[in-house]
Parts: C-alpha cells; structure tokens; sequence
C-alpha cells in the first residue's frame, strides 16, 4: 500500500543526506578527522564508521557553549576561521546550502574535491 522498496528508501536517505559525497570519502580514502555540521552527524557515523565526526546529534556530549559555537561556525559569522573544533580538520562535509560551504570555497587551507545538488567535500591542503 505504502509502495516501500528498498530503491524508494535509498532515493528518499539521497535526498536528505550527503550519500554520494560519502561514498566518495570512502573510495578515495580520504583521512579525518572530520568536520561536520550536527544535522548530518548520526548518518555520517553510520555511514564513514572510520572518520570520527566531529558532533552528532547526542547534545548532551557537546554542550551550549560548543554546539552554539558550531552554528556560529556553520553561519560564517565573524571568527569562523578560529574555531578550534576546525583546525585539525583533515577533511570537510558541508551542507552545500551553509555559508561556511561558500566560505570555504575561497578558503586557501582547503581544496574542494566534490560538490553536488546537496553537499560539497572538501580536504586540507598541504602545507
């Protein structure tokens, strides 16, 4: 009745999350750490077991201060590039729609390596 097959939920997880970004990650084998926006940390867990994510939805492990930090970061606002949860960052997945996914674009630390409708990946240059 409700028409659920394996291809519609697959399509449906697709439209929400960074599926092919991390599928990229996956191939290319590139190293984490991990920088994350919070939306999309438990299917970043499930998804790259091996990169640690930076946040996740269990707040109750990241705190206010730290979790208000973050959106701050995510927003762009002023100070992005000092925050200290992304300074050891090895790689990047953003939400291509966030502010800090066009910062980052024009961000010489990083390069990007991938970008679609929903997500762009980006690495740590070397330096």
């Amino acid at each position: 009745m409700r028409h659920l097959t394996s291809e519609r939920l697959e399509s449906g997880v697709a439209e929400v999350f960074p599926v092919e970004a991390a599928k990229l990650v996956r191939e290319r084998g590139y190293p984490g750490p991990l920088f994350n926006d919070f939306d999309w940390g438990g299917y970043l867990v499930w998804s790259l077991p091996d990169h640690p994510v930076l946040v996740d939805g269990r707040t109750n492990l990241h705190g206010d201060e730290r979790l208000t930090r973050l959106g701050a970061t995510w927003a762009g606002v002023s100070g992005w590039r000092d925050d200290p949860d992304s300074q050891p960052r090895a790689l990047v997945i953003a939400n291509a729609a966030t502010p800090l996914a066009e910062l980052l674009e024009k961000d010489d630390r990083f390069e990007r390596v991938y970008v679609d409708k929903l997500s762009k990946v980006f690495i740590a240059r070397a330096r």
